[in-house]
């Protein structure tokens, strides 16, 4: 049978002797026969069981932040959202809760046709998406305030007193698309020429847009009643109504932004570019007829009739255009030349006075007069009654719903135990940890205390021989009896 190690029981026992040491007792112990002492001090004691404490706490408030909390799936408008709706938020630094932005939310893919509308607090107009350069781009919130506006159509319809209008816009990088927005109106003929169709005083941003398209329906249908007899005050040349009597049905025009235009524009009837910041070049322009299948057409050879059309719709067309780009910006994040947030672009944009109609043809006050127009230059132009009042959100995108990965509370009992669970095998496994390093350092200390003990214990033979100390045998051989060789018994005497 093999004997087992000295050394490694005692190392063991040492160990096992100070893990089971219980902390009430006294501080000696007949556990721990070495001086009859505990292995360290009342102050080692007490500092340890501080040290317990603060970490159980800090394992506890640690799995409360973590097992109490399990992962869900949820729907929202945010893609940049943080997960920072939670008790132990408030001692994150901010650094943790930002870095969770744009990381926890899937993005979103919006195919062609897709309809939506945008995250600002007053979204005025519905958009869609139009295409593509390349594959479906992922929507990750992108800021739609970069987006340009491309071109716009108007069309205006004066016998069924509608008026339709598209704009196309492209977004850059990160996002590469084009987006379209559609607005329509339309009025009853009863109400053509009613000044008081619309109450100044309940006007807002798209009120005012509605009666700017107003006015311009107005305006077109007073040229249809009169044939659109286009002569055009001081000037000859124009033609007379068609042999029916009646005017052209319908207008329509396209107009370019000149970031997307060839050369520059110049703002007047002449080269013909609309008021705006920047102005819009007239691509072309088309009257017709549908029913009798007769079209007039304007691109880069203008006709008398053509002319005489846009000099009597000019004013009006470019209020309704400047109020229409003010909109799109105010949905897309960007207050550059919007009315609805710069009080001076109002009154410097917007005219209240007609000089390009033929008022010898128009001659109603209200047909050739702005009325519409001056009410929206008095609530927004400086000091008027709306100013100030409209918010446009820098960072507006598209209000679409992304899958966001969270985390929510657990229920009371799995969230107890769950908790429970994971504090105790934590701490538990770091205080067993701590008794065994706390142990090796007792058994180190005990090593070397009993090879102290026993170096000023046991006297060497040069202490003896310097004391006179000798061995005297006490029998021989021949006292006892046996042979040689043996050895007898000594005792020691001085000398």
């Amino acid at each position: 049978m093999t004997n087992p190690d000295p050394n490694k029981s005692s190392k063991w026992d040492s160990r096992l002797r100070l893990i089971s040491y219980n902390l009430t007792k006294p501080l000696t112990s007949l556990h721990y026969p070495l001086y009859n002492k505990v292995p360290f001090s009342l102050t080692f004691h007490i500092l340890s069981m501080v040290l317990a404490f603060v970490t159980l706490v800090i394992v506890a408030l640690w799995a409360a932040a973590t097992a109490g909390f399990e992962s869900v799936t949820v729907l929202d408008s945010n893609f940049n959202r943080a997960d920072n709706e939670h008790w132990y938020t408030p001692f994150l630094p901010t650094a943790v809760i930002e870095r969770q932005r744009g990381r926890l939310c899937d993005p979103a893919a919006l195919a062609v046709g897709t309809t939506f509308t945008t995250t600002a607090p007053m979204s005025l107009l519905q958009y869609s998406v139009a295409g593509y350069s390349t594959a479906v781009p992922e929507y990750r919130g992108t800021s739609l305030s970069g987006c340009q506006i491309w071109w716009v159509t108007i069309d205006v319809d004066s016998v069924r007193h509608t008026l339709s209008s598209e704009a196309r816009l492209f977004c850059p990088y990160p996002w590469i698309a084009t987006i379209s927005t559609y607005y329509t109106y339309s009025i009853l003929a009863s109400d053509l020429g009613n000044p008081t169709i619309l109450a100044p005083a309940a006007l807002v941003a798209s009120d005012d847009l509605d009666s700017l398209a107003f006015e311009l329906i107005s305006r077109s249908y007073a040229l249809w009643l009169r044939g659109n007899n286009t002569t055009v005050e001081g000037q000859g040349g124009g033609v007379g109504p068609r042999e029916d009597g009646t005017g052209w049905d319908l207008s329509s025009a396209l107009l370019r932004s000149p970031d997307f235009a060839e050369g520059p524009p110049t703002v007047g009837p002449a080269n013909v570019s609309y008021h705006g910041e920047p102005p819009f070049v007239l691509e072309y322009f088309l009257l017709s007829s549908p029913g009798k299948n007769e079209i007039v057409a304007y691109s880069s050879q203008p006709s008398n009739t053509i002319d005489s059309f846009i000099l009597n719709t000019y004013i009006p067309t470019s209020n309704f255009l400047i109020a229409l780009l003010s909109a799109i910006r105010s949905d897309i994040g960007n207050s550059t030349s919007n009315i609805y947030t710069d009080s001076s672009v109002a009154a410097r944009l917007l005219s209240t006075n007609d000089t390009w109609v033929n008022k010898t043809l128009l001659n109603l006050e209200i047909e050739h007069s702005l009325p519409y127009a001056q009410s929206v230059v008095d609530h927004w132009g400086e000091g008027g009654d709306w100013e100030g009042r409209f918010v446009v959100q820098n960072e507006s995108g598209i209000m679409v719903g992304y899958l966001c990965h969270l985390t929510r509370g657990k229920g009371e009992a799995s969230g107890i135990v769950a908790v429970l669970g994971l504090t105790l095998s934590i701490w538990g496994s770091f205080w067993t940890g701590y008794m065994l390093f706390v142990s090796h350092f007792a058994q180190q200390r005990d090593t070397r205390t009993e090879a102290r003990m026993k170096s000023h214990s046991t006297p060497s033979p040069h202490d003896d021989e310097e004391k006179g100390l000798v061995d005297e045998p006490l029998l021989n051989d021949t006292h006892l009896g046996r042979g040689q060789g043996q050895m007898g018994l000594c005792r020691r005497t001085t000398v």
